[in-house]
């Protein structure tokens, strides 16, 4: 019998791939990171509308990333750290905080990382040319997107990615590194935006350090790869549970673990990207 319902699941899995053989999977960093830590948690996410509730963290990030995009866009004339301040309370997300006081100490803490951060972009002699910029790349079978932080050109006419990263001190050496994210970026931008040459950057704004890096032909067809193996994956319909991440994952124990039921106090939202 087990032999039986193997060969049937190996004709099933067959004729799935053949009839989603065109398909084009849509793919962005947040879904491959997603599939990669639980397939299952893949299709509740993407496929059926599931989220989990916000929190403190989560809103101090968006709350800077939409700041210092307001700040730097072409409508905003005034480059003032009492602007920078201003325009932070005007897209400060109020939402997601345990108590008031969680939310009076990240709201603080969020004013003085763009304290340091006005202080240090004084010394800046690049030109900011786009922020929350968005790519596509488009690949055998799969189309990947992107938003990047931030574009800068140099004196030189090369281009600086910068990535803010809004939580925790500076990362290793190695996690710099090896952090995909950056790879993939990487990737798009020289072919989705056709800009090069670049160079990689990190803006760590809760130590207002600045790190830069850079990717090897190897991590980028690693990443590729990735990106193909996942297709592939993705039309033949594999979301099989990753048992290994319940303990981390953002439905914690609510996911039966067999796609049937929605979690108790999960909703259906807007899909993720």
């Amino acid at each position: 019998m087990a032999f039986l319902s193997g060969f049937l699941k190996d004709i099933k899995d067959g004729w799935t791939s053949f009839k989603n053989r065109n398909q084009i999977i849509e793919l962005s960093f947040s879904r491959v990171q997603a599939y990669s830590r639980c397939p299952l948690m893949y299709n509740l996410v993407y496929n059926r509308g599931w989220r989990s509730g916000p929190n403190g963290s989560m809103a101090l990030g968006l709350s800077l990333h939409r700041a210092l995009a307001a700040y730097f866009s072409e409508e905003n004339k005034s480059r003032t750290l009492d602007q920078l301040n201003d325009i932070y309370d005007h897209v400060w997300v109020n939402e997601g905080y345990k108590n008031t006081q969680e939310l009076l100490d990240t709201y603080d803490g969020g004013r003085k990382m763009l304290g340091r951060f006005f202080e240090r972009d004084q010394k800046r002699t690049t030109e900011v040319v786009a922020t929350e910029k968005e790519f596509g790349m488009n690949m055998e079978g799969l189309h990947f997107r992107g938003t990047v932080d931030r574009i800068d050109r140099c004196p030189d006419g090369s281009f600086e990615v910068i990535e803010y990263k809004t939580h925790g001190d500076c990362w290793s050496e190695s996690r710099i590194a090896n952090d995909l994210q950056m790879t993939f970026y990487a990737l798009g931008v020289k072919e989705g935006l056709h800009l090069q040459p670049l160079k990689l950057k990190y803006m760590f704004l809760s130590s207002g350090e600045t790190v830069e890096t850079h990717r090897t032909a190897e991590q980028t067809t690693a990443a590729r790869e990735l990106l193909y193996d996942i297709a592939r994956r993705l039309r033949r319909k594999e979301f099989d549970p990753n048992n290994e991440y319940c303990i981390r994952c953002e439905f914690g124990t609510r996911c039966q673990k067999s796609g049937g039921t929605a979690p108790a106090g999960a909703a259906p939202a807007s899909r993720r990207t």
